[in-house]
């Protein structure tokens, strides 16, 4: 049984290096694949669960929160030339776009960072766990580390 922190290997060439639970990823990790895809975050219970980095084998990147394994709120998507867009998920569902204009350019990343979209909405459920990993500065990745999390109150 893994637990605490370790690397795993499968025969297909993927890895996990990171933190376990019970046998389970859970906590910050790396997951990688052959194709080169690799995904830098939290896990929780063997899916991805909280902030994290997922980069493509073609060096796109998109930087925002999952919740059980699909990307869920605002993630900021940058193309492999550096283009970068907002999009809102819901549980793994595109929802739209949030920039009227795709491009960032220089000096935007400023007013990027200013406004209040630039921080991530979190679902109260995770607001502990973003709680604690501001406070470590751990697991901060992407645009979020431009702002703090905003917490959704449960109704």
């Amino acid at each position: 049984m893994f637990h605490g922190g370790g690397d795993y290997i499968w025969p297909d060439g993927r890895s996990y290096t990171g933190q376990w639970e019970r046998s389970r990823m859970s906590g910050q990790g790396v997951f990688e694949w052959p194709d080169g895809c690799r995904y830098d975050g939290r896990y929780r219970g063997d899916k991805k669960h909280g902030q994290g980095v997922f980069r493509w084998s073609d060096n796109s990147t998109s930087s925002g929160l999952w919740c059980n394994g699909k990307p869920h709120g605002v993630a900021l998507h940058t193309t492999a030339v550096g283009v970068c867009r907002r999009v809102g998920w819901n549980h793994g569902e595109f929802e739209s776009y949030l920039d009227a204009d795709p491009c960032l350019g220089e000096g935007e990343e400023a007013s990027l960072a200013a406004s209040p979209a630039a921080s991530p909405v979190v679902p109260s459920e995770f607001a502990e766990e973003f709680e604690e990993a501001d406070e470590r500065q751990v697991g901060l990745h992407g645009f979020w580390a431009l702002g703090s999390p905003t917490v959704l109150e449960e109704e």
